[in-house]
């Protein structure tokens, strides 16, 4: 489906022509540079054709006054409006008017960007949005008229045929959304337009707030906006409208008066906090009623987090083994048992870059505690076998070894240790003879020399 959609004073669909219907217009060249086509749709105020662009050879879509408003002073005035408003709205969620035309009869005309798609009434028609698609649509709209709030200016005919949705292909992947008709809205610190705001209800019922069913046109502010937002997001989630009476009077008394559907009662899955945020933005306490289009679009998004990404974030992966080439990458590497760290402590947001030096550094750090750790264990080993090999020297008077035999010494010979430094420090002497007093030597005390010298070499040992 092609097409830019109108819509303006009660008017609730906007369908696609079908075979084209004789029109003076169509095949004529409007300001000597736009070709009309074809018809695209028929609103209340205008009607909608696609234009090509001679000298581009783009196409565009141009939007002209009925004949039956044609004379109608408010008429004349408001499509004007619709032009100035849109053309000073730049949004990327908002339709462009590029061009402004007469046509030969005098008929006001503009010209705006070409759509390709379907609008959201359109897409309704097949049933209730998926939570993803719904998220998307919903955050682009509301984003639209967040800006158009913020420029003073009010939509007040918020409804599923303004919001048209673009090819996938045309947005770049998902959904894409342009708000159309500003034909009814109105701007702030300008003066009304409608002559008689009494007796004239202005918008579509269905998503009217109280303060437009009771017809009060000063009452009309951004929350009047919101209001009709809430009502959109309901049938978005439900399919059903939210005030879903059968005439317009019983709507507009059930909006002042009674209570919308229990959309959970309609939608199982719906989550919680969407429930009650769309509950607040059709309130009519005020106190609790959402009046602020930046905040419905906060909390939206805040509802609709856990259920509108298309598929599960997937689960953390073990981390992988180390690897050569992931000894400087933050993600793989493992992390050392805590250390203090020679270099400085790193900001609250250090840079891939930066992790990776302290990684290093810690690295090396171990590596020199090891190293250390090593060369004191050669010292330690080093000295106990240099201290076992010393020679030993006795620290107190001599006296005879045991009269054992040994085998290396004669019969009648022992051995006995002298303090004497050189090497040739033990001497023999002949055993004592039989006749010998039977006294036993006492055992030799021999100390490990500890690096001191002795006080007083003793004289070495005689016969």
């Amino acid at each position: 489906m092609t097409g830019a959609l109108d819509g303006g004073v009660g008017d609730d669909t906007a369908t696609d022509a079908g075979p084209p219907a004789p029109d003076p217009l169509l095949g004529h060249v409007v300001g000597g540079r736009y070709r009309v086509q074809r018809e695209l749709g028929q609103g209340g105020m205008g009607t909608v054709y696609e234009v090509l662009h001679l000298g581009l050879g783009k196409t565009f879509a141009l939007k002209k006054l009925s004949p039956e408003w044609a004379h109608d002073a408010e008429a004349l005035a408001r499509f004007r409006r619709e032009a100035e408003v849109v053309a000073r709205l730049r949004h990327p969620h908002a339709v462009q008017i590029t061009d402004w035309e007469t046509l030969d009869d005098g008929t006001p005309a503009f010209v705006m960007e070409h759509l390709a798609g379907q609008d959201l009434a359109a897409r309704l028609e097949q049933g209730p949005l998926p939570w993803p698609e719904l998220a998307q649509i919903a955050d682009q709209t509301m984003s639209a008229l967040e800006a158009a709030h913020r420029a003073g200016i009010v939509h007040r005919d918020l409804k599923p045929g303004n919001v048209f949705i673009e090819d996938a292909d045309a947005g770049g992947g998902g959904p894409f959304v342009k708000l159309l008709d500003f034909g009814v809205s109105t701007v702030r610190g300008e003066k009304a337009l409608t002559s008689r705001p009494v007796d004239r209800l202005i918008g579509t019922p269905a998503y009217m707030a109280p303060e437009q069913a009771n017809g009060d046109a000063e009452g009309v502010t951004p929350a009047t906006d919101v209001w009709a937002m809430g009502a959109m997001l309901f049938e978005m989630a439900t399919g059903e409208l939210p005030f879903p009476e059968t005439g317009v009077m019983a709507v507009l008394y059930r909006i002042c008066h009674g209570r919308p559907e229990q959309l959970r009662a309609l939608r199982a899955d719906a989550p919680t906090a969407f429930v009650e945020v769309v509950e607040r933005a059709l309130s009519r306490e005020p106190g609790r009623r959402i009046v602020e289009m930046s905040v419905l679009r906060r909390e939206v998004a805040g509802a609709l987090a856990t259920v509108a990404s298309p598929s599960p974030s997937p689960s953390p992966s073990p981390s992988p083994s180390p690897s050569p080439s992931a000894s400087t990458n933050p993600s793989t590497s493992p992390s050392p048992s805590p250390s203090p760290s020679p270099s400085p402590s790193p900001s609250p947001s250090p840079s891939p870059s930066t992790r990776a030096i302290a990684g290093g550094r810690r690295r090396w750090l171990w590596l020199g505690l090891a190293g250390l750790l090593a060369l004191t264990a050669s010292l330690v080993i080093w000295r106990w076998r240099a201290t076992a090999r010393s020679p030993v020297k006795a620290s107190s008077p001599p006296a005879s070894l045991s009269p054992a035999p040994s085998p290396s010494l004669a019969p009648g010979l022992a051995a006995s240790v002298s303090p004497s430094p050189s090497p040739a420090a033990a001497t023999v002497s002949p055993s004592p003879s039989p006749s010998a007093s039977p006294r036993r030597s006492p055992r030799p005390r021999i100390p490990v020399d500890k690096g001191k010298p002795p006080r007083k070499p003793p004289p070495p040992l005689t016969p």
